[in-house]
């Protein structure tokens, strides 16, 4: 018996010996194979389709990146590798010039989205340099940006960036980012106008909590972009801060609903706003969506003539994408003309071939372009828009969209002295289907009106919540849209210090007409000649 015993220890004694040699076999892997990583560095309008790595791209690790005081610019750091890493991990100097008020943020893009079978990404999930696993052969961008205010040096700082092989700290790739800050400081007051809506049921499907609609509408803030609706009622005494705050370029009156209160309720809210002269400037009603049928259109003039009666100088933005023809040598501007103040047509309308010859059987005598510049001569405010259709070559925010058009779709907004953007959705991950996951299906039910899929459409924000982030996740979409904002302020700035025939030459050269788009690498160097311009003419004033 005890021989027994004595022969079932030994025997079990082998066998733990044996499975622990394998299990540090197992631990091995990784920390002994030989990983072949490429790297490089891109900008941020240079979207990435993760399971296509671009042939006869230059593996250059360094990136030069330019910005003002006051605003955020960010690049791309790329990995490819050609075997699985378990654990890989980007360490990064985040906070290296926090004293010279420069930050930096690092965020993470390994999820991907297949469309007509490329993997794009799009999501831009923060990066607190945990360490997680990278697929082989796949292309997984890193953003990294930074964040000046106005009181931050200018001159230049230099950012260094590793990735390793966690399992063994082997250093893969090493990166360089000089950031150059321009002597340039963006104003706090901005020009360029913004209005974007915020879904608070469709965030509730998914991120729970009491400030949720906050946090979104603020991180949208944060990205040059105003809510429609504010997060407190205008008349709670919260919302002063809001309307106060000079990246807050508008807000809506009792969206939808306003046309339905009663004369009492809407003075009550006029009154409100007309308590401070830069509220009342940012304020504005957004009852009709898009009014294309006659019926429509008396509607939309019965809801401006009550408001101009009850609440004069508060327009109402009706956005609309047709121009049909209301009677003989008449179109869909005319019909709109007397009630309206504040103009939002989709920005393709600028394109006669898009606003006169689909809709009219006669020729205006002035083109659409023209017949805008007039109205603003008259005081009116005109903004612009763009959603679902027409599709490529006019620029759109969809995932498969080239980042370098929808950053240089907002210097088609300066080319046409248009004031405002009204985007119609943030967060609407389900259109028709209210039950979509935007992280499992990128297509939210809206077609380009020919019957074909359209991705991203309206929506820039991914819930935070099924990838550990409690609030919502920017899309890549999102900081290009915001940082052709950043553009257009500078501009504006531009034209009191430098000739405005040179400034309006060097963004026609970049997009000259709504349908063509320079190269990435001269849209880059492009507006390197403007901040380098603006810099030497403010030194100079």
């Amino acid at each position: 018996m005890k021989k027994l015993l004595l022969l079932i220890i030994t025997f079990s004694m082998i066998v733990s010996l044996f499975a622990c040699n394998e299990s540090e076999k197992k631990d091995d892997v990784g920390k002994n194979e030989v990983i072949n990583v490429s790297a490089w560095t891109t900008h941020l309008t240079d979207k990435q389709i993760a399971n296509v790595k671009p042939k006869n791209i230059s593996m250059n690790t360094v990136y030069d990146l330019y910005m003002m005081k006051g605003e955020t610019e960010g690049c791309q750091l790329i990995i490819y590798s050609d075997k699985d890493i378990k654990k890989g991990v980007m360490e990064s100097e985040l906070d290296k010039y926090a004293d010279k008020n420069l930050t930096s943020e690092i965020f993470v893009m390994n999820k991907t989205h297949t469309i007509k079978g490329k993997k794009w990404t799009d999501s831009a999930i923060p990066y607190y340099g945990t360490k997680i696993a990278f697929d082989s052969r796949l292309v997984t961008p890193f953003i990294v940006e930074f964040t000046t205010t106005k009181d931050t040096p200018a001159g230049d700082y230099t950012y260094s960036y590793e990735f390793k092989n966690a399992a063994n700290n082997e250093v893969l790739a090493s990166f360089t980012v000089n950031v150059h800050v321009w002597d340039i400081v963006l104003p706090e007051d901005k020009t360029f106008a913004t209005s974007a809506g915020i879904n608070g049921m469709q965030i509730a499907r998914f991120d729970r909590g009491s400030e949720m609609y906050k946090k979104y509408y603020d991180m949208l803030l944060e990205h040059n972009v105003c809510g429609h609706v504010l997060p407190y009622d205008i008349l709670d005494e919260k919302a002063e801060a809001y309307m106060s705050d000079p990246r807050v370029t508008s807000f809506v009156i009792g969206i939808w609903d306003a046309k339905l209160w009663d004369d009492e309720k809407l003075l009550q809210y006029y009154n409100r706003v007309k308590e401070n002269p830069v509220w009342f400037e940012k304020a504005m009603f957004y009852v009709i969506d898009e009014p294309t049928t006659e019926e429509a259109l008396a509607n939309y003039r019965e809801y401006c003539d009550r408001f101009a009666k009850l609440c004069p100088g508060i327009g109402v933005i009706a956005p609309f994408y047709t121009n049909n023809q209301t009677g003989v040598g008449k179109d869909q501007v005319d019909a709109m003309a007397p009630s309206t103040i504040l103009w939002c047509p989709k920005l393709c309308l600028w394109d006669d071939s898009q606003s006169y010859d689909p809709f009219l059987d006669y020729k205006p005598e002035k083109s659409f372009a023209e017949r805008m510049k007039e109205f603003q001569a008259e005081g009116d405010t005109v903004w612009a828009y763009v959603c679902n259709a027409p599709t490529s070559p006019y620029a759109q925010l969809f995932i498969d969209t080239d980042g370098i058009v929808q950053r240089l779709m907002m210097w088609q907004h300066y080319q046409r002295d248009i004031e405002g953007f009204l985007y119609w959705g943030v967060s609407t991950w389900g259109y028709n289907d209210k039950n979509v996951d935007p992280w499992k299906k990128p297509y939210t039910g809206v077609g380009d009106g020919k019957g074909n899929d359209v991705y991203g459409e309206g929506f820039l924000f991914y819930p935070g919540t099924p990838v550990g982030i409690a609030g919502p996740v920017a899309t890549s979409r999102l900081k290009i849209l915001r940082d052709g904002i950043d553009d257009i302020e500078m501009f504006y700035l531009a034209e009191k210090y430098l000739d405005k025939e040179w400034l309006d030459a060097k963004i026609n050269e970049a997009t000259p007409t709504l349908t063509s788009y320079t190269s990435e690498e001269n849209f880059y160097k492009i507006r390197k000649e403007i901040g380098d311009a603006l810099e030497a003419a403010l030194k100079n004033k």
